[in-house]
């Protein structure tokens, strides 16, 4: 898989700490944006992917670049056919409402919940699915 120019995939650990140790090998995966960044951090295991933070700045927001680096992920997990694990809780205010908008956010590509918590929903992509997520050009 390779990124455009404005991505930078940084690998924490390697694949032989996977093979040999089966630890997680956890990397990240950041988008410049003039001056500032997106990052979406990952680990990786013997079966899946998970994505533990995606993080964008406020300034940045709803112009589809989370998505574009869940849909980096999502990609390579399929490659791999690996799950895609993760926990969508809000941040800052915890209501049922925002919980209710992450949950239908990570649904549009191809996550399912499959337990609950208060203010916490642990979601899994299988795959193969029929999303195809977009990558950046």
């Amino acid at each position: 898989m390779s990124l455009p120019p404005h991505l930078v995939f940084i690998p924490i650990a390697d694949i032989h700490t996977l093979k040999e140790c089966k630890m997680n090998v956890v990397g990240e995966i950041k988008w410049y944006l003039d001056g500032d960044y997106a990052h979406l951090r990952f680990s990786e295991g013997i079966g899946s992917f998970s994505i533990d933070t995606v993080m964008v700045p406020a300034i940045h927001r709803s112009k589809g670049i989370g998505g574009k680096l869940i849909g980096h992920i999502l990609i390579l997990a399929d490659q791999l056919g690996k799950q895609v694990r993760l926990s969508a809780r809000p941040i800052g205010d915890t209501s049922e409402e925002r919980l209710q908008r992450l949950i239908a956010y990570y649904q549009r590509f191809g996550f399912y919940v499959e337990d609950r918590g208060n203010s916490i929903a642990y979601m899994v992509r299988d795959v193969p699915t029929t999303f195809k997520p977009e990558i950046v050009e």
